[in-house]
Parts: structure tokens; sequence; C-alpha cells
């Protein structure tokens, strides 16, 4: 909702009013009593304010720097990642970081291990997927990591129908496997 709406849910008062529209668009009226935490958060100081617009430089920062690896990530890993080719990846302005650390770490000078990342831009904040081969880890993580293939559609028809999914690397493999250059998908 806070992409859909444009608003920051790490801002109080944007966080306000995605619960207010939540609880409207859903009708959930027996969570409005726990929602009065929200009021007792602490004004943020010129200091907090300050990281927090370093940390937002950082991020945008990110997004467009890692736009421009995106072709020669993909083009070495065979011409797709995850299943989902370039052309997939660039109508969702995804890009991709070899030596990535959050960017909070990087507001506070704390240390961390950098990482391959996909970027996935969200609203005014982005998600940050882990590139590593999957042989780079334990059994028991390879089932969180193992590599997606695009849904395949061939046996049904996606004119007017909605699909609820886990998340945006499911957007963007419906996406792909429709061919819904007309399609109107919301990555949630």
């Amino acid at each position: 909702m806070a992409l859909y709406y444009q608003l920051d849910s790490r801002n109080k008062d944007d966080f306000k009013e995605i619960i207010r529209r939540a609880v409207a668009e859903f009708s959930i009226s027996d969570i409005i009593p726990q929602v009065n935490y929200i009021t007792q958060i602490k004004e943020k100081s010129a200091e907090e304010l300050a990281q927090e617009k370093k940390e937002l430089s950082f991020i945008l920062n990110d997004i467009q720097n890692s736009q421009q690896n995106l072709k020669n990530f993909i083009t070495n890993n065979g011409g797709k990642w995850r299943g989902l080719t370039l052309q997939t990846l660039q109508h969702f302005h995804c890009g991709y970081i070899s030596d990535w650390t959050s960017p909070k770490s990087r507001v506070h000078n704390t240390f961390s291990t950098p990482t391959p990342r996909l970027i996935i831009p969200s609203g005014k904040h982005y998600l940050a997927r882990l590139t590593v081969p999957i042989d780079s880890f334990d059994e028991k993580s390879q089932r969180y990591i193992r590599p997606k293939q695009p849904f395949n559609f061939a046996s049904i028809s996606t004119e007017n129908i909605n699909i609820i999914v886990e998340g945006e690397i499911d957007v963007m493999s419906i996406w792909q496997a429709t061919n819904a250059c007309s399609l109107l998908f919301n990555l949630q």
C-alpha cells in the first residue's frame, strides 16, 4: 500500500495514513486500538533527520548506478537471472550492484560485508536481492533462494484476471510469462 499510494512506511504520518487506508479498504476495525502506539513515537532530532536524508541519497544513487550494471550482469549469467530476461528486469527498472552494502550501514559507518545484489526499486526505497550462486550456500539456505522458473500461463486466458503472488520476483515472472505489455501490475 505504501508503494501504491506513494507513501513512506518509515515516516510516522505516512504510516498512520497507510493504516487508515488499510482499515477503510479492508474493513478491519478490530486493529484500530492496537495502532495507538504510533502516536507515542518520539519526534526525530535534527541529526536523525540528516541521517535519513543521507540514507535516501545513498538509496537514490544505488538505484541510478545499479541500472548501468544490469546488462553486464545478465550477459554473464547466460542472458537471464532466475528465469527473468534483461527486457523484463529493465521494464521494472532493476539494476545490479556487485559489492552492495546497506545504505543504513553506510550512513552509520558500520561494517557490512559487501554482497552482489539485484536492485528492485520499490516506492522511495528498493529491494536488494542476493545473487550469489546457490552452491555457495548450505542445503538449508538453498530452499529459500532456489532459482524460480517463469510462470506458464499457456493453458489459461489472462484477460481480466487478478493474480495474487508472494513477491516482486513473481510479479515480474508473470509479466514476462504473459507478455503483459498492456497489463498493469503493482509491485507491492
